[in-house]
């Protein structure tokens, strides 16, 4: 079971995720998780030079 959401412009894409993790079996405790995600574009006078910034959070 999870929820999600993301907003996106030219420049930025941003997105978070909930997720709630329940295990086969009963195999270990169920857990819940949160994901944040942004990633950012800096322009370049050509498509295949620009530079892709990432940064990922797992709590």
């Amino acid at each position: 079971m999870g929820a999600g959401t993301y907003w996106q412009t030219s420049r930025w894409h941003i997105e978070g995720e909930y997720m709630r993790k329940n295990y086969a079996h009963n195999s270990f405790t169920p857990v819940n998780a949160v994901e944040a995600f942004k990633k950012g574009v800096v322009p370049s006078i050509s498509e295949q030079n620009k530079i892709v910034l990432e940064l990922v959070a797992h709590f």
